[in-house]
């Protein structure tokens, strides 16, 4: 049994290069409307949910989106090794396991930093749509 500690993102059909690589993209926060900065890209710890109930919430949370494609898992402790980067708990209202990755010198993540997540990221669910309880 592992002790890892691991973080959980949904995503995006347009997150792939060919054959089915991540992007880094799926680390690159999108571009606030409000013109105030990003705190960091938003993930999910486990909180005592099994995989299966961390799906079923993406599920329930992103398919009436029709773009999301599904789950990728990275470890607490990779995310740590990659310079200047860090995680921390931002539990909200709606969401009491949400978390976010953050540059720790309160920059955006870098493209160099989200090549790195995107690298030590692994793809747990290839499709949503497959989770039909």
């Amino acid at each position: 049994m592992s002790n890892k500690v691991y973080l959980y993102r949904c995503i995006r059909i347009n997150n792939f290069l060919e054959g089915g690589v991540p992007s880094s993209s799926i680390f690159i926060d999108a571009k606030r409307n409000d013109g105030k900065k990003n705190d960091g890209c938003s993930v999910e710890y486990a909180g005592g949910r099994t995989e299966d109930e961390i799906f079923s919430n993406f599920k329930t949370r992103f398919l009436k989106h029709n773009n999301y494609f599904g789950v990728t898992r990275l470890s607490e402790d990779k995310v740590r090794t990659i310079k200047n980067l860090d995680v921390k708990s931002a539990p909200s209202k709606n969401n009491l396991n949400h978390a976010l990755i953050y540059d720790i010198h309160n920059q955006e993540i870098s493209l160099v930093q989200a090549r790195f997540l995107a690298r030590y990221c692994e793809i747990i669910q290839r499709t949503i749509a497959s989770l039909s309880s």
